[in-house]
């Protein structure tokens, strides 16, 4: 049921009420305001509790109608994403959910409640062009989050990141989309990084001086074909995937060790 008709059957209901009320001996200025009980005579309980009831229905009728009129107004206005109510609520959202697949995925089922809660809440709950929009926003987010992900990976600290376990490697790259309550070294998260640090490896972005990780010639399209083809491995073929990265940090280790005793 779309918005008008529901309003269309409030307001004829209102006006029934309203009708009842007027035609009862007993309340003659109700038709004068519905929300005052001024009686001609004393009513017989059951008369008075009659009243009392009808008056009721009309105030939650009366609120119900103002809230429908109010979405109303609002729906006459071209959506925007800049001024919805829940662009900030979305955008923390969808950091969050980078964190864990990298790459958005409109038919999943997370992505599919948020964005129907969202806009369940500015009433564009059956608008597709809206969804679509807000689709098109969170494409361009995850970009941008990609964007930073590399910054990140390209800093220069003076911990070298072929040097830390890899949940110390996960929680640096990821520690900025996380949001406050949940795991830092979910099973996704733990996995992105794996894949990430192992394609660095692959690829030998890592810089010769140890200072970092080489981004220049890097690519999330050729990344993105080696993450897909490696996302569905059953266990066993992620705690090799681990194993080698244990293998790779300790000989990079023993290397650094060798270098600094000289």
């Amino acid at each position: 049921m779309d918005t008008m008709h529901m309003y269309r059957l409030l307001v004829t209901r209102y006006l029934e009420l309203s009708q009842e009320t007027e035609a009862s001996p007993y309340q003659s200025q109700v038709s004068q305001d519905l929300f005052q009980d001024v009686p001609v005579r004393e009513p017989t309980a059951q008369q008075s509790n009659d009243i009392k009831n009808i008056l009721k229905e009309l105030r939650l009728l009366r609120h119900e109608v103002g809230e429908l009129k109010a979405m109303m107004k609002k729906q006459s206005a071209p959506f925007m994403m800049s001024t919805c109510s829940f662009k900030n609520t979305l955008h923390h959202f969808l950091r969050n959910l980078f964190s864990k697949t990298l790459w958005l995925n409109v038919p999943s089922e997370e992505f599919q409640s948020e964005i129907k809660r969202c806009l369940h809440r500015d009433g564009w709950d059956n608008d597709t062009g809206v969804f679509k929009t807000v689709c098109s926003f969170s494409y361009v987010k995850f970009t941008e989050f990609r964007n930073q992900l590399r910054r990140k990976l390209a800093e220069h600290k003076k911990t070298d990141p072929r040097s830390m376990l890899l949940q110390e490697f996960c929680r640096s790259i990821f520690a900025p989309f996380v949001k406050s309550g949940e795991s830092l070294l979910s099973k996704e998260r733990r996995q992105n990084a794996l894949l990430i640090r192992s394609y660095l490896y692959r690829q030998k972005h890592y810089s010769a001086d140890g200072t970092g990780i080489s981004m220049t010639n890097f690519s999330w399209d050729q990344f993105h074909v080696y993450y897909q083809s490696h996302l569905s491995m059953p266990q066993d073929k992620w705690i090799k995937l681990e194993e080698l990265d244990s293998k790779r940090r300790a000989k990079f280790q023993n290397a650094s060790e060798s270098t600094q005793a000289e």
